[in-house]
């Protein structure tokens, strides 16, 4: 009873996709983008500024590697429980104010990390930071799935995917020009105050759009506020003729209601899509893999015997072609060849580095290397991003794309701390070795075991 009563309602909210359809790109979408791009911006720039920060903090504070590597286990620690927690609220409560509140945080405890007089203290506050870093990954692109048409939603998830490249750029930019001497405070210190300025600029920037996810709305049975938000989508974009008339509309939307009261199941609507177990598999292995190389990136190239800064700046330039390799590919050959194909190009490159690392090559050749890696291994978060709540009914997304982001974060507990324990103990090869191997692990699942169903993709 409760798949059947979930379903009546899909089939609700695949009209609201329809009507989305209908409307077309246009200036509304236009300012979704711009808030959803300004906030992954935020979120991306928060993120990397972790791997820049070691050395000068096991200085500062006299710890270890070991010990450096606690801040980003108890930093995804909370992100973990925060992603569950702020999920659950999208879906009871709309997409809005867990956004707004994920940008306050990041803002707020990232602008006072730079601050932090203790050791503990700075846990403390990169907890809080990323808090609001798991609320922005699960709410970010669930806001721009349910307010875009499903036709060119792969394009305009890359935009919101490559902002988020530009905010991991602008953090390398600072970190290359470095800041020593520039301010009276430690460089690392500067640093997290420049990370945390775009998601300042952000909170400001929410004030531009107001509206909640037509989706949900209808999901709820707020019909009438659903259309309301459709009639303004239908005038921003100058095609209120495309719109159906409210009497037509609400007709519509009765004829596939549900009664009240009935519970709508999480679970029992992931069991009845093909490839969940696969995704979550597929989710995990790519988070050990990124945080595993990206914890202690500016140790490996170090140790390889290249230049840290400049290769990691021109690791996440290439970024952006790959950003934009995925975008096209999305639309043209579906959500899953591509996220196949870029599995098969990570570990093919990153294979690459371990070969011409332990040959003991460190030239342009390697520098290149650690390029395409990230060039294919970064852009796959953007495709789980979107394939993930298109493949589940609007009651549930938030949730869902909760519980897969919670599933990504359980190995950033341990992935820190493991690769802590290959950069201090084993070769350079060894330590890319072993996430190499988990992106081919993570290749073969995505060939064998997922399959399409519900995704708008072909």
């Amino acid at each position: 009873v409760q798949f059947l009563s979930c379903m009546s309602r899909v089939y609700l909210v695949d009209f609201a996709d329809e009507v989305v359809s209908t409307l077309g790109f246009g200036w509304y979408q236009v300012r979704l983008l711009s808030l959803c791009g300004v906030g992954y911006f935020a979120a991306c720039a928060e993120i990397l500024v972790t791997a820049f920060i070691a050395s000068d903090v096991q200085h500062e504070f006299g710890i270890s590697a070991v010990a450096f590597s606690l801040l980003p286990v108890f930093s995804n620690a909370a992100s973990f429980g925060s992603s569950l927690a702020f999920g659950r609220w999208a879906d009871r409560g709309g997409r809005r104010g867990p956004f707004t509140v994920g940008l306050l945080l990041c803002a707020v405890a990232g602008a006072a990390s730079s601050a932090a007089p203790y050791w503990w203290c700075l846990i403390i506050l990169r907890c809080l930071v990323g808090c609001g870093l798991g609320c922005l990954s699960v709410v970010d692109f669930l806001m721009l799935v349910e307010f875009t048409p499903a036709a060119g939603r792969g394009k305009m998830s890359m935009i919101v995917f490559l902002a988020g490249c530009f905010g991991v750029i602008y953090v390398a930019s600072v970190n290359l020009v470095g800041l020593r001497g520039l301010l009276p405070i430690a460089p690392w210190r500067s640093l997290m105050m420049a990370s945390a300025l775009p998601s300042i600029g952000a909170v400001g920037f929410r004030g531009f759009f107001a509206d909640e996810s037509p989706r949900f709305l209808m999901s709820q049975g707020k019909d009438e506020e659903a259309f309301q938000v459709l009639a303004r989508m239908a005038t921003a974009n100058g095609v209120r003729e495309r719109l159906p008339s409210k009497e037509e509309f609400l007709d519509r939307c009765r004829q596939t209601s549900v009664a009240p009261g009935v519970a709508h199941s999480l679970f029992s609507v992931m069991k009845a899509v093909d490839s969940t177990l696969a995704l979550a598999v597929v989710w995990v292995l790519q988070s050990v893999s990124y945080w595993g190389v990206t914890t202690f990136l500016p140790a490996f190239l170090a140790r390889a015997g290249i230049p840290a800064r400049q290769t990691i700046f021109a690791m996440v330039c290439a970024e952006l072609p790959g950003g934009v390799l995925a975008a096209i590919l999305m639309d043209f050959v579906g959500r899953f060849w591509t996220l196949r194909l870029f599995f098969f190009g990570a570990s093919l490159m990153s294979a690459a580095v371990v070969i011409l690392v332990a040959l003991d090559k460190a030239d342009a050749l390697l520098c290149w290397a650690c390029a395409g890696t990230y060039m294919f291994l970064v852009p796959v978060w953007s495709i789980l991003f979107v394939c993930t709540p298109e493949l589940y009914p609007a009651e549930v997304r938030g949730r869902a794309l909760g519980m897969f982001q919670t599933l990504q974060t359980l190995p950033e507990l341990v992935s820190p701390v493991i690769s802590a324990q290959l950069i201090s103990a084993a070769s350079p090869w060894v330590f890319m070795a072993a996430w190499s191997s988990l992106l081919a692990v993570a290749l073969a699942v995505s060939a064998v075991a997922m399959r399409t169903r519900r995704c708008g993709c072909k």
